[in-house]
């Protein structure tokens, strides 16, 4: 059996990308939960307000920023030499994610809230940008 050219991985790992999002937008029309930047937005909003329970911040410190963060950092790689320009926005988001774990981990919630914000237009950046890749 002959393996996949790098052409071919990455054209499937974008229609991969594509895919979750029509699928994610589907299942947020179907069950009225937020994705993409309207999530994240309302996380922000919610961290704002507050109050974050002790696990909840853990949950965020100790893992969903951590691991945000690293996979931004992979996708980044993956997209380098096709897609610098996908490449350059999700280490821009890992950056974010960095910054977010950061807040988090000092339960400083009002820096959490902006960042979450700037984080929330990377990803709609990100989306668009897919969407022409």
């Amino acid at each position: 059996m002959k393996s996949p050219d790098n052409d071919s991985i990455y054209r499937k790992a974008i229609e991969s990308f594509k895919r979750g999002y029509l699928e994610s937008s589907k299942i947020s029309g179907e069950s009225k939960l937020p994705i993409g930047k309207a999530a994240i937005l309302a996380l922000a909003q919610y961290v704002h307000e507050g109050p974050v329970t002790a696990s909840q911040r853990a949950f965020m410190a100790q893992f969903s920023f951590r691991l945000g963060a690293r996979r931004a950092l992979d996708f980044a790689s993956f997209f380098e030499k096709q897609e610098p320009g996908l490449a350059a926005l999700k280490r821009t988001q890992a950056e974010s994610f960095g910054r977010c774990h950061t807040f988090s981990a000092y339960a400083d919630w009002p820096s959490l809230s902006r960042e979450l914000h700037g984080l929330a237009e990377v990803e709609e950046k990100f989306h668009e940008s897919l969407n022409d890749a």
